[in-house]
């Protein structure tokens, strides 16, 4: 497309108008591109014939050889085809001063066009125009400079696909865009395109995009800008210094975006066949099936294909980001803010603190919060907005934050989390750290740590205490200082608590009945229980009996051994058994043999 024939140029199309042009075929399908026909012997051809030669080109019904009967039958021919023509139109809001010559010499590519555009529009008083008029200037008529857009930041897959090819390229910062050309971002893709007015349009992952006209027109370069959005998300910032005669417009296959000086979002959902805008800045128009319906700041529209816009309705205010913590120091990364009322869901994206053109992470939640990926200390851009029953994202929130959580510290090994630990003299271990120099280590007898009784620095991943702690409850924690003498952050806090083990109960008391004997001890505290145990040696390999008891006694037959060994420990209520009490023996009584019977004789003698 050159800027010598103007018919290859899309047109603003009106409500009420009809678009005349083709729509080719790309291999994305319908790629929606309104192009003019380029036809041989026309007005534009005699233009271009005219334009190679040097000289200026002058309409036939200019020429002064042109009859007053053939110029009256071709200015009624063109009054009868004004009105479907007026897809090719472009129009024109009379400013302050404006008069035909004027804008015919700084517009149109000839001046005596000032008599069509009277005979066009109807113009009674050609020296005095109305400002706020809309005047209608065929396109082949316009001084047409084509204009280009360029990649300015690339992130991620992107392909980029020039006009008439369908061999991809990968988009590249600087790549001069042209009309026609199309890109399409990947899952992770994100570009920023600068135009030459500094408006700048995000093209944000999985989204599908044609440059459909970079045009300026008439020597004070009014711009005709048109993108087209067959799929996916941009956000547009556009010049605010555009005047009334500037277009840029965000095409869909639901909707057309209509902006001026305005800060906006479209979506595109192929699917469901729906566009959504979303005004932050300024104010749009929004046309889709003959209706048009004017969007103010904060405020959004729904459009489904082939039904008109919805009526806008006000964004979601930004939610509120001052809870959000700062620095974050613990992995894995988590950020909280408060609940937004109206948010069925939230659109969360980080980026770098110095630039918003690099997107680290873009994720929809349905909570006020997130856990991040793995991402390395520095300094983010946190932006949140939330998102109403209607898929419409509002105002967005920002927040700058830290990560701080390196090195890492480690795992803790021992004691464990809410354990008890016996040993008066606790074992600590925790797991070594890879680029770890040295680790921060303390114990306190409170979660603050404000009653510190260990703090020490040690490159050894082990401590045991020399002298018995006191029993009690005690917490732990471990950092990681590298090489470089760079600490990071205190782990978990653990809490233990140290209890000594149970005593040994006291020495059993034996009470012989008949044939049963019964041994007692001495109670232990609440919950305790205890084990009792018989056996045949004294070192207790041949067991006879084995029990665990909720009561401090058992009975039991008198045993039939010679001799039997006993002993008993308590069982702590949380199952540690205590140490068993020392071992002690049973006797079976004896028969008194043969000197007994002798003394028994020895009194019936001495009877007799």
């Amino acid at each position: 497309m050159t800027a010598s024939s103007p018919e290859r140029v899309s047109a603003e199309v009106h409500p009420g108008e009809r678009n005349l042009t083709k729509q080719p075929t790309t291999r994305w399908g319908k790629d929606w591109m309104y192009k003019g026909i380029f036809r041989p012997g026309s007005d534009s051809a005699r233009r271009r014939h005219a334009g190679d030669r040097g000289g200026t080109y002058k309409p036939a019904w200019h020429s002064r050889r042109t009859s007053p009967a053939l110029l009256a039958l071709v200015l009624s021919v063109l009054g009868f085809l004004a009105t479907p023509l007026r897809a090719m139109d472009w129009i024109y809001i009379v400013q302050p001063g404006d008069n035909l010559w004027n804008l015919a010499l700084e517009l149109t590519r000839d001046l005596g066009y000032w008599r069509g555009l009277q005979r066009l529009n109807h113009v009674e008083q050609p020296r005095r125009l109305q400002p706020g008029t809309r005047l209608r200037i065929p396109l082949k008529w316009l001084k047409v400079r084509q204009g280009s857009a360029r990649i300015r930041s690339v992130q991620g897959h992107a392909e980029y696909i020039p006009v008439g090819s369908r061999q991809p390229q990968t988009a590249v910062p600087g790549l001069e865009l042209h009309p026609g050309d199309a890109l399409h971002t990947g899952q992770d893709g994100l570009l920023r395109l600068a135009f030459p007015d500094g408006s700048a349009l995000d093209v944000y992952p999985d989204t599908k995009l044609i440059m459909e006209q970079l045009n300026r027109y008439g020597d004070p370069g009014y711009t005709d800008y048109r993108v087209l959005v067959p799929r996916g998300n941009v956000e547009a910032a556009v010049s605010p210094e555009k005047g009334a005669n500037d277009r840029y417009q965000i095409r869909t296959p639901a909707a057309v975006t209509s902006i001026r000086g305005t800060e906006l979002r479209v979506h595109m959902n192929d699917v469901q066949e729906t566009a959504r805008t979303e005004v932050t800045q300024g104010k749009v128009v929004v046309g889709a099936a003959g209706r048009r319906v004017r969007v103010p700041a904060a405020h959004g529209t729904v459009v489904h294909k082939g039904h008109p816009p919805e009526p806008p309705r006000p964004l979601l205010p930004a939610p509120d980001l001052s809870t959000l913590e700062s620095p974050l120091r613990r992995l894995p990364l988590e950020l909280h803010w408060a609940p937004l009322p109206g948010a069925v869901r939230y659109h969360l994206r980080i980026t770098p603190e110095s630039t918003a053109e690099r997107l680290l992470v873009d994720q929809m939640v349905s909570a006020p919060g997130a856990t991040l990926p793995d991402l390395p200390d520095g300094r983010y851009r946190l932006h949140v907005r939330g998102v109403d029953s209607h898929s419409l994202e509002g105002l967005e929130a920002q927040r700058s934050f830290e990560i701080d959580a390196r090195p890492v510290p480690p795992f803790l090994i021992a004691p464990v989390h809410d354990g008890i630990v016996r040993a008066r003299r606790p074992s600590f271990e925790w797991s070594q750290v890879q680029g770890g120099a040295a680790y921060h280590f303390q114990v306190a007898t409170d979660p603050s740590f404000t009653a510190l009784l260990i703090d020490r620095e040690q490159s050894a991943h082990r401590y045991r205490p020399k002298a018995p702690w006191t029993p009690g409850d005690y917490y732990w924690r471990v950092s990681t200082r590298n090489a470089e003498g760079e600490e990071g952050p205190f782990g978990d806090v653990q809490h233990f608590e140290l209890r000594p083990p149970p005593a040994a109960p006291d020495r059993p008391l034996v009470e012989a009945a008949g044939d049963t004997v019964t041994f007692r001890w001495r109670a232990g505290k609440p919950g305790q229980r205890y084990q009792f145990q018989m056996a045949r040696d004294a070192g207790f390999k041949e067991i006879l009996v084995d029990r665990v008891l909720d009561e401090p006694q058992i009975t039991l037959p008198r045993p039939q051994q010679p001799r039997v060994y006993l002993r008993t420990r308590t069982i702590d209520a949380d199952g540690y058994p205590g140490p068993y009490s020392p071992t002690q023996f049973l006797d079976k009584p004896r028969w008194p043999g043969w000197p007994v019977l002798g003394f028994a004789l020895v009194v019936l003698l001495l009877a007799l």
